[in-house]
């Protein structure tokens, strides 16, 4: 919750014509002329995707929950029955305890009132909750009818539904179980007793209990569902099977499940009916999910996928469809995504192992999906869980490195952690993991994984395309990519006496193809065939000024450049032993590098020469007029402490950083940011990561957990832009009654403000506000 604070002096504030809740750039009506515009830009949801390289399985992390609500967060009870985003972006949830609220900052809660039982809840278990199309809100109650919610004066007018004269008991007609629209402003509304059609101009309620074969199908029957998509159309369900009623022409049918028809329905307890944008009909059943063919007249079963864990379990309780048109499945072992074509349910998210399934199917768990694509859901009990439906696609790898597994071809060899400090994609498309204690190849095709044990270091492809093992202690390898095996590098010189001890920080080659090794302790080693050079740091304004090289690249003139882990950045003329020292300064001055602690460096498709800091974010180098520019988290970077960094082919920079990644546009100097909100399920990189780009475009990244793959021309932003309303106001810093109809204040009344919120649910703390007084 945000909170503006006033003070006016000698007026009259009155705020008119607001519809409620109050949106502020089109409610502030002042007649002092005090008006406050508050602007939110564009939050930036990232929606990643990822191509066809990666498949997913039980080598992958699951994405998690963006974030989790409980009852510590305020929500009145644990076993939440029904969700729904109203008209102007608030999230509702009806539980077994009261009516919330929830703007994304805090829950406000509508309770039953015995000492005002005609404006409060007429009951405290809310069941159901829908908004008409006059976007007046309707809540399903158990036992006390409907309420109709008055957002002006947040109170409720609750409507009974009539009581069958043969009915001696309390009536069950009170217990709604489901709401749905009905023509005009109209409601069906699902009870224990019967369908009834409700006119609220009446008010009058009808008994809707129509013929099927000269049968009155819904008699007093329970209503477990109902869709409505225009007005001659209705789909019930009920325990006894699904039901389709033309309003217009009378012609009704039934569908049950037949157990000598496959087609037939799975089940004949119908929770729950969809209807997606492509017109196809889901119906969720006691036994699973099925999709009614209206071509064939038949149900195609949705099965679950047999290599996910918990595959028993996939009985699904609720289904919707999010703005791509993908459908989400809720199942007792957890959420998954539907494989339409393949007729089959992707584990997406699975419960906590130790949440007890046994009693899901017989509970209510609404799935919704908001206006920005989050997925709400309140599997397991107990909570509500946001999860961002795109999140799946930037995809997280856990090679099983800490436990043995029987496609190992080295004797059952395991690697001690996950950590992967580098990657390379090979031409089969096969990667090669360089993991804290092996090198693992891993096949993303079939997700076998071969280790290497004993062998530690990164990867280098020379100018010849043999892809190097930098070994830490400069002992270098050649992996043969076509025979799957590590062999002595056929050029490495015989003699490096001296040299050994130290650990090889980075490699590159000059424009004759030798090697050049930074060595983080002892200097630069070059390897001209059979003789060794070897630079350490000397007093020499021309020499090399640190033996601690973190990174060493060469450009496109065939000059190297050195970042130094404690004194900047020097270049070199590999012909002529000369290096050339460029200035830092560490306080504010400006056209100098801005830090001596580097970590990494890039050279771009201009020429540009970009160096990654530890403390002072990203440095741009211009090489032909030494000019330096510096960015930082002033300039939206995610971090001052950049990892490393590479370009996509969109010439985008990529930098890993200690909080997340950015994607940096040097033509701008904008970067967007993707943290574990938007998709990135570790923002642990390993030290000194730098982002590898495959043949096939995708980028992949080195964790302490694993690796994380994305493509970069498939994360387009969410230009979904959340709305801003406000939600309380306060006289001299306490709160009043809030009257959303006008606000008027005395000229001593000099002292005021206003609760307001941005309905973004997922990084609600991320939002920015801007207000301005006239």
């Amino acid at each position: 919750m945000n909170f503006l604070s006033f003070a006016y002096l000698n007026a009259d504030l009155q705020l008119t014509n607001c519809d409620a809740p109050l949106a502020l750039n089109d409610c502030m009506n002042a007649v002092c002329r005090l008006r406050i515009v508050l602007v939110v830009p564009l939050f930036f949801l990232i929606l990643p995707v990822i191509g066809q390289v990666l498949v997913p399985d039980r080598y992958i992390r699951r994405p998690s929950p963006v974030k989790t609500l409980t009852k510590r967060d305020g929500l009145s009870h644990s076993y939440v029955q029904s969700i729904w985003q109203d008209r102007y972006g608030f999230m509702w949830f009806g539980t077994n305890h009261g009516l919330n609220r929830y703007d994304g900052y805090q829950f406000k809660v509508y309770q039953h009132d015995p000492q005002d039982q005609v404006r409060s809840l007429s009951n405290g278990g809310v069941r159901a909750l829908h908004e008409g199309q006059d976007s007046v809100l309707w809540v399903g109650t158990f036992g006390g009818g409907i309420g109709k919610y008055d957002r002006n004066t947040e109170t409720f007018t609750t409507y009974t539904l009539p009581r069958f004269r043969d009915d001696k008991s309390v009536s069950s007609n009170n217990s709604v179980q489901v709401l749905a629209g009905g023509s005009g402003n109209t409601l069906w509304v699902g009870t224990w007793g019967g369908l009834f059609h409700f006119d609220p101009k009446g008010p009058r309620f009808t008994l809707y209990e129509p013929l099927v074969g000269g049968k009155k199908v819904l008699k007093r029957g329970i209503i477990l569902s109902i869709f409505s998509s225009n007005p001659d159309e209705l789909w019930v369900g009920t325990l006894e099977g699904l039901h389709h009623f033309n309003l217009r022409t009378g012609v009704n049918a039934q569908f049950v499940h037949h157990p000598a028809d496959p087609a037939s329905l799975s089940g004949n307890w119908v929770s729950q009916i969809l209807k997606d944008r492509a017109g196809g009909i889901w119906v969720v059943t006691d036994q699973g999910l099925d999709y009614l063919d209206d071509s064939k007249g038949n149900f195609v079963h949705i099965s679950p996928n047999p290599v996910d864990k918990g595959a028993s379990n996939q009985k699904v309780i609720s289904v919707c469809e999010d703005h791509a048109g993908t459908i989400w499945a809720e199942t007792p072992a957890g959420l998954c995504r539907v494989d339409t074509p393949n007729r089959k349910l992707i584990m997406v998210q699975p419960v906590d192992p130790q949440y007890n399934p046994k009693n899901a199917l017989s509970l209510k768990h609404p799935l919704c999906i908001d206006r920005s694509g989050v997925l709400w859901s309140n599997l397991p009990l107990r909570t509500v869980k946001l999860f961002n439906t795109q999140r799946e696609k930037f995809v997280h790898y856990q090679p099983h490195f800490n436990q043995p597994a029987t496609n190992w071809n080295e004797k059952q060899e395991q690697l001690k952690n996950g950590a992967v400090n580098d990657l390379y994609e090979d031409k089969k498309g096969l990667l090669w993991l360089a993991a804290a204690y092996g090198i693992a190849r891993f096949n993303p095709s079939d997700n076998t994984l071969k280790v290497f044990p004993g062998y530690t270091g990164f990867f280098y492809e020379d100018h010849k395309g043999k892809l190097l093992l930098v070994n830490r202690t400069n002992d270098l390898k050649m992996i043969d990519t076509d025979q799957g095996r590590i062999i002595p590098y056929p050029d490495y010189p015989r003699d490096t006496t001296g040299v050994e001890n130290y650990p090889v920080r980075t490699v590159c080659e000059d424009a004759t193809g030798n090697l050049w090794m930074g060595i983080y302790g002892d200097g630069l080693i070059g390897l001209k065939g059979e003789q060794v050079i070897h630079y350490r740091q000397t007093a020499n304004p021309a020499g090399l000024r640190s033996n601690f090289i973190e990174a060493a690249i060469r450009d496109r003139r065939g000059q190297l450049w050195l970042a130094y882990g404690d004194a900047g950045l020097s270049s070199f003329d590999p012909q002529t032993g000369k290096f050339r020292h460029y200035p830092y300064d560490t306080g504010n001055a400006t056209d100098k590098l801005n830090d001596q602690d580097l970590t990494s460096l890039y050279e771009d498709a201009a020429g540009i020469l970009w160096i990654g800091t530890s403390t002072g974010g990203l440095n741009r180098l211009d090489p032909a007029t030494g000019h330096f520019t510096a960015y930082t988290t002033k300039n939206g970077l995610p971090s001052n402490y950049v990892l490393g960094i590479t370009g996509d082919r969109n010439n985008q920079l990529w930098i890993s950083t200690s909080q997340g990644i950015g994607c940096f546009n040097p033509a701008t100097g904008a970067c967007r940011n993707y943290g574990s909100a938007e998709g990135i399920p570790t923002e642990e990189f390993y030290l000194r990561v730098t982002p590898r780009k495959g043949r096939s475009g995708h980028l992949y990244l080195g964790s302490t957990d694993g690796f994380t793959a994305f493509h970069p021309d498939s994360l387009p932003d969410n230009t979904y832009v959340p709305p801003v309303h406000i939600t309380g106001f306060r006289l001299f810093d306490k709160p009043q009654p809030f009257n959303h109809a006008g606000i008027t204040l005395a000229h001593h009344e000099n002292h005021f403000g206003f609760d307001f919120v941005a309905l973004n649910y997922i990084n609600s703390e991320k939002n920015q506000y801007a207000y301005k007084l006239d």
